[in-house]
């Protein structure tokens, strides 16, 4: 009993690392767009691209209410480069040095740009101390924008002076305070980012980034109670895409808990905010696949679809479920497509399913699904580790012990190889 239970853990430590492994990859990038007296510039288009050796890849979004603008770019690079353009201004063209940020767990990354108007004078990047006796808001929107030249230029400390400067300077700042909560939620400073949260909630009792960000904080204390009044308040307050996606994540720790109870009713609540929201229309469709109901797990993976056509999780779920509701034409449909899409990122999506299923304790279902992945792609290397704990899961220690061989022969050095080697020792 003691070797089984042992052997449970690992099953259940690998299938969670498995699921993080599974993302993709990349960066974030928010901020504001100003003018040079610190006005917001709407429609200003940033577009950011990793600097790297081979091929690089852009992202790029248009500012909007506030000046600001949020773009992800599929590449975690150091450098990017940034252009800013906007009718009636001088173009932008700025490298930024992402730094130690691309640790951030998040990817979550703060960029600010100031830009001169046509006939302007722009401001020296490296001037030091704003000249003269400024008072108001003129002093905080100087202060700023040095805070967000040293923030650019990977000078973390002292950006995070200037924004505390330019909040002190004018109280009612509400970007200064955004800048500061983006330091220090990059940083992962959450004491730091409660305070100046609830301060900038203060000032501005509905902005999104406020609310989010004591959630977000409240959270990683601990403060569990606190954080759960928090999110209704935000709930109430900005129910959009921003409060959405703290639904999701809510909702994402009650699956990882098989909690579908609580799970469900949040999908639900997010997508009502944001129909749009990827991320939860497929996790939605999953939950209704795992609990076998498959007429809403269809619909769900249709508005999917439609929103993203080439979508593998998608045509993956489509095809369950259309199997669960007895309909083998649509089911072929499905498979078909996902199989024209890429037999490897067919496998992909039944490997990732298979994960999903896995952590919500159904080994049986999961082995199914990486069944289907061998079936695609013969060559996937990880789904032999994954077949292993399914087979251990169902006490079938001979197909358990042969996959995880296999694994071990197929990627002697990956980093899930010491565990597998762990668990063979374990079935001898």
């Amino acid at each position: 009993m003691k070797k089984r239970f042992t052997l449970m853990i690992l099953v259940l430590a690998v299938a969670l690392s498995a699921r993080a492994e599974a993302q993709v990859q990349g960066i974030r990038f928010k901020g504001v767009v100003v003018d040079q007296d610190g006005n917001p510039v709407v429609g200003a288009e940033v577009t950011a691209e990793a600097i790297a050796a081979e091929a690089s890849m852009k992202g790029s979004a248009k500012s909007k209410k506030g000046g600001r603008y949020g773009l992800f770019v599929m590449q975690v690079a150091r450098q990017y480069r940034f252009t800013v353009t906007k009718d009636g201004y001088q173009e932008l063209v700025q490298d930024f040095n992402a730094g130690s940020a691309i640790t951030n767990e998040q990817m979550r990354i703060e960029a600010n740009f100031t830009l001169v108007k046509d006939g302007g004078v722009a401001q020296d990047a490296d001037a030091g101390e704003v000249p003269g006796p400024v008072e108001g808001n003129a002093a905080a929107i100087r202060l700023y924008n040095a805070g967000a030249t040293a923030n650019n230029e990977g000078d973390r400390a002292t950006a995070i002076e200037k924004f505390r400067e330019a909040v002190a300077a004018d109280p009612g700042f509400v970007t200064g305070y955004q800048a500061l909560l983006g330091l220090y939620i990059q940083a992962g400073d959450f004491a730091n980012t409660l305070e100046v949260a609830d301060q900038l909630i203060e000032v501005a009792p509905t902005d999104s980034m406020g609310l989010g960000a004591r959630y977000d904080a409240l959270l990683e204390l601990g403060r569990t109670d606190e954080a759960e009044a928090a999110l209704e308040r935000m709930i109430l307050a900005v129910p959009g895409p921003p409060t959405a996606v703290r639904l999701f994540n809510r909702a994402a720790t009650a699956l990882r808990e098989n909690n579908m109870e609580k799970a469900i009713p949040d999908l639900k609540r997010a997508l009502e905010m944001d129909p749009d929201l990827a991320v939860a229309r497929s996790a939605l469709a999953t939950a209704h696949l795992i609990r076998k109901e498959y007429q809403p797990a269809a619909e769900n993976a249709e508005f999917l679809r439609d929103l993203k056509p080439d979508d593998a999780a998608a045509l993956s779920i489509l095809y369950e479920a259309y199997r669960g509701l007895g309909d083998a034409e649509k089911a072929k449909e499905a498979f078909t497509a996902l199989q024209q899409i890429s037999p490897e990122r067919a496998a992909e999506a039944f490997y990732n399913q298979g994960v999903a299923l896995l952590d919500q304790g159904k080994p049986v279902d999961a082995l199914a699904s990486f069944e289907k992945v061998l079936a695609s792609n013969p060559g996937h290397v990880k789904v032999h580790y994954m077949l292993g704990l399914c087979y251990l899961n169902s006490s079938d220690m001979a197909k358990a012990k042969s996959s995880l061989e296999k694994f071990i022969e197929m990627a002697p050095d990956d980093r899930d190889a010491p565990s597998a080697r762990e668990m063979l020792a374990a079935l001898q």
